[in-house]
């Protein structure tokens, strides 16, 4: 059996020791490294064509959203809604209008909610609106066509899209009205009531004849509701 040297056994087993730390060390997480979110889809401009007789909202963004657009009055405005969107807009843009848009304004609303709000000039209806992908170095662009329309049909348009709305809507209570199984006791004797005020920020709601916007007294009504509910039903309100 050949003899092996004290420092050919030492170099054998430097080298042993290094080749098996060599796989650990490169499967090793990297220490203080953070993954970068997720970026948000960013609005970059917006502008308005057209006349009083029809007239375009385009929003150029860097990605295609799902929207939904619809109509209310008192006063006329065209409210559309967007996820979590990064708007950067010039400070110019919203404050002045043209054709049948008097202006706009636009923010984030909630976590994971960016709404416009367009004030127009009278009765106006949503002839249509789409999405254009980008293409060929463009941007997505999001559009809102706007014809001039009268109280009476803009009324008659805006019930059928309540209805439409509030069937939706049912859908989707009818498909998490159950309570969860593992739900505490506390929690099926005393249920939490969400109330939301429902109007604020970028959207005033409707104005009174007394010139008062709903966003004013929309938040003491639910604050007063929940506080005589809270003993009669027995129930958390928030």
């Amino acid at each position: 059996m050949p003899i092996i040297s004290p420092t050919l056994r030492a170099v054998l087993c430097a080298a042993l020791i290094a080749t098996s730390a060599a796989p650990a060390a490169a499967a090793a997480p990297a220490q203080g490294v953070v993954t970068a979110p997720e970026a948000r889809p960013v609005a970059r401009d917006a502008r308005i064509v057209g006349d009083d007789k029809r007239t375009r909202f385009i929003v150029d963004l860097t990605d295609g959203v799902e929207t939904a657009a619809f109509a209310l009055d008192d006063p006329y405005r065209i409210v559309i809604d967007l996820p979590e969107v990064d708007f950067k807009f010039s400070d110019t843009v919203g404050g002045e209008g043209r054709g049948l848009i008097r202006s706009f304004r636009y923010g984030l609303i909630g976590r994971g909610k960016s709404r416009i709000v367009i004030d127009a000039t009278g009765p106006v209806s949503i002839d249509k609106s789409f999405l254009l992908p980008a293409i060929e170095g463009q941007p997505a662009r999001f559009v809102v066509d706007l014809v001039e329309t009268t109280r009476e049909a803009f009324l008659a348009d805006q019930a059928r899209n309540v209805v439409a709305r509030k069937a939706m809507a049912e859908v989707a209570v009818a498909k998490t009205d159950r309570l969860p199984s593992g739900l505490a006791r506390a929690d099926r004797i005393h249920p939490l009531v969400v109330i939301d005020p429902g109007h604020g920020g970028i959207d005033p709601g409707t104005v009174a004849a007394t010139a008062c916007a709903r966003r004013t007294s929309s938040l003491p009504s639910p604050r007063n509701c929940g506080a005589r509910s809270r003993p009669r039903a027995r129930s958390r309100c928030r």
